[in-house]
Order: structure tokens, then C-alpha cells, then sequence
């Protein structure tokens, strides 16, 4: 699950790794990070308890086009209205 960092500077938390980068977890400000407790750390919660996690919110899907409303039919030409 992703966490978004809260926090109002750079933090490196070197008990966790950034699973996109597969090195220890740097948190800037407004980051989105998917991370792990490094093994032999000690059973380390996920997300660090400090305060400056949150859940990340989950993207709203769109409407693919076959999803979409058709658009209304216009008569075609010669047609009477």
C-alpha cells in the first residue's frame, strides 16, 4: 500500500526501503512511496510511526470510451426533423 509523506523536509528513514527504487526510503515533502521494514531491523511498523504518514489516496478511474454517454443522434441529411 502507498503513504503519502506529510512531512515539511527531507527525512531518510533508513529502517524502511523505497520498493520503487529498492534503496532506503528518502521522504520529500508531498511523496507517494511504497515501502518495506529492512529485515534484522526489528519488526518496524509500515507505514514509520512519526506522524507524517497518511494513506495515499487511491486514483479515480476514468471512463473508458465504451463507458462513455454516446452523444445524441443528429438527423441525417434529407431527414425532417
Amino acid at each position: 500500500m502507498p503513504y503519502l509523506y506529510t512531512g515539511t523536509e527531507v527525512r531518510t528513514y533508513t529502517g524502511y526501503r523505497d520498493q520503487g527504487t529498492d534503496r532506503p526510503l528518502v521522504a520529500a515533502p508531498g511523496g507517494t512511496y511504497a515501502m518495506t521494514a529492512v529485515q534484522g531491523a526489528g519488526p518496524l511498523p509500515v507505514p514509520p510511526p512519526d506522524g507524517r504518514w497518511r494513506p495515499a489516496p487511491v486514483p479515480r478511474a476514468r471512463k473508458s470510451a465504451a463507458q462513455a454517454k454516446p452523444a445524441p443522434a443528429t438527423p441525417a441529411e434529407g431527414d425532417k426533423a
